[in-house]
């Protein structure tokens, strides 16, 4: 272990922050509940010199991000399967528009 890391390390204990093993627990709580000022400037002022616990920070919202949207697509997916299907001219519109384009689009080639 290294000087400067062994000197860190006593420092944050004479100052009384925590270490990183606890600080994951307090942002780990973070994504749950609102934390008291005093457990966010800790975890501020560990921030400072803890890039480590700054990243886990940030791979922890990243993933409760995900899976957010996530669950907010598949509820989507839900809703969207309990909507009633389209008619049966909307589809017949539908699939003569799509042959007309594929015409369309066949007839541009030959004459490009």
């Amino acid at each position: 272990m290294s000087v400067v890391l062994t000197l860190k390390r006593s420092v944050w204990s004479w100052l009384g922050f925590p270490r990183c093993h606890k600080l994951t627990y307090l942002i780990s709580q973070s994504m749950d509940h609102e934390l008291s000022f005093r457990q966010r400037a800790l975890v501020n002022l560990h921030f400072l010199g803890c890039r480590k616990c700054a990243r886990y920070q940030k791979q922890l919202r990243a993933m409760r991000q995900a899976i957010m949207f996530q669950n907010d697509d598949s509820v989507a997916m839900r809703a969207e399967s309990r909507t009633e299907s389209l008619r049966p001219e909307a589809r017949e519109r539908m699939r003569a528009m799509m042959e007309r384009s594929a015409h369309d689009d066949l007839e541009a080639e030959a004459h490009s």
